[in-house]
Parts: C-alpha cells; structure tokens; sequence
C-alpha cells in the first residue's frame, strides 16, 4: 500500500548543510517504505517569483506531518518561533521532533516541544545523542532508527 505521507521539514537556516545530510541518508528508508509514500517540502522548495512567506503559511497549513530538526539555532529563530511553530504545534498535527545538535532542556526554552518527545539515536541505557554527535557509522544507524520511528508513529496517528 502507498498511503500518500506528505511532510514538511522545519529547520534553521545555519544548519542547512547538516539538515541536508541527514535528510539524504533518510530519503532511501523512506522511498523504501511499503506502506508511505512519503513526499518531503521544505522552504527550498518555493519557486522563483513566489512569495516566500505566504508559500511557507501555505505548506504548513496543507501539511498534517512536520519533521522539526531541533538545534539551540532552531530554538531562537524569531521566524520559526511565530510563524511556524504555532502551526506545526497546532491540534491535529503529527509533529516528529528531531534532535540535530544537541539542546538542554532544562535551561533552554524549546517553546513548547519539550513536552514531546524527541528522535536521538539511543546508545546505551538512557544515553541519548544527537545526530551531530554520532559518528559516521552511527548517523547511518540514526537514519534507519529515524525511519522506524516516524512509520510506527505515523502507524498510530495517521
């Protein structure tokens, strides 16, 4: 079955280069899945001449899945915080938080995805990592890991 799973990706601008790696290792896993047919949009996307805010309002309200790559850079970037936040956070969402760089959620202010839980490569016991802190071997094994997580949710809630 290829149940269409459009998704929209929200990350910091700074972190492009790392978002693109791990969303290329990703891609493969997903386009492999038997039951998604997942498509990705991401502000890259926007066409020449169209109008970048409203095509990114536009996409966040047509998009029911967001994959948000949290890093201390996502967490103040005052267009993420009011723009798209509050939509991707918004009822009836499915939103698929996941730690790009490491972030401490005791003292950093995450503006409302503390409370959820969020994607990092387990490496034993209760340690955690983010991609960023995972070494060539392990970014691959964050991917697949990745994957799993997002059909098993998108299984439950979509």
């Amino acid at each position: 079955m290829d149940r269409p799973a459009p998704y929209f990706v929200s990350y910091a601008q700074h972190d492009t280069k790392m978002v693109l790696h791990l969303l290329g290792q990703l891609a493969p896993h997903l386009a492999a899945s038997r039951t998604y047919k997942f498509t990705k949009w991401q502000d890259r996307d926007v066409l020449i001449g169209e109008g970048w805010h409203d095509a990114i309002v536009a996409e966040l309200e047509r998009h029911r899945i967001a994959l948000l790559m949290v890093t201390p850079t996502f967490l103040v970037r005052p267009y993420i915080l009011t723009e798209e936040l509050p939509r991707i956070l918004a009822p009836g969402k499915i939103v698929l938080p996941v730690l790009l760089k490491p972030i401490d959620l005791g003292r950093q202010d995450a503006h409302g995805i503390e409370d959820l839980s969020i994607f990092a490569h387990r490496v034993s016991g209760h340690e955690r990592r983010a991609y960023s802190q995972c070494s060539p071997q392990q970014r691959e094994l964050f991917a697949i890991e990745l994957f799993r997580a997002i059909e098993s949710r998108l299984d439950r809630d979509f």
